[in-house]
Formats: C-alpha cells, sequence, structure tokens
C-alpha cells in the first residue's frame, strides 16, 4: 500500500511540475510525463514493452479531449465572428 501512495505523489508532483512550465514555456508535457509513467510502470513489474504502450495511450488519451475542444472552440469562434 505504500509504494502505490509513493506512485501516487511521484505523479502528483510531476503533473504540478509539467502543468507550471507547459503553462509558462508553451510546450506539451508528454516529453515529460511519458518517461516518468514508464519508469512507474516498469518499477510496478510490468513489462517495458507493455509500459510504453500504457503510458503512450495514457499521453494520447490527454491529448485528444485537448484537441477536440481546441478545434470545437476555434469553429465556434469563427462561426459567430
Amino acid at each position: 500500500m505504500e509504494t502505490y501512495i509513493f506512485y501516487i505523489l511521484v505523479l502528483l508532483r510531476t503533473g504540478l511540475f509539467v502543468g507550471f512550465f507547459s503553462g509558462l514555456l508553451g510546450v506539451g508535457g508528454g516529453f515529460i510525463m511519458v518517461p516518468i509513467q514508464f519508469w512507474l510502470l516498469k518499477l510496478m513489474g510490468i513489462d517495458p514493452t507493455i509500459a510504453i504502450r500504457i503510458a503512450f495511450g495514457k499521453s494520447l488519451a490527454v491529448i485528444l479531449p485537448t484537441a477536440i475542444s481546441g478545434t470545437m472552440a476555434t469553429i465556434i469562434k469563427t462561426q459567430y465572428k
């Protein structure tokens, strides 16, 4: 149970760090989050070939709603201008 708390704390700290620097620098956080997630998944005993797929899949799952939201906002903004 303590190891899961450690993993959650690492992900929360990484998320705060990535969110801050993404907003500050205007870059995506995937270049930091994917390696951290991969490292944590390997520590949990997941096979590295599966762990990298999970890490990239999670990254894409975060990117997709953001891209859809941005596209919809642009469409709405240009239609009512």
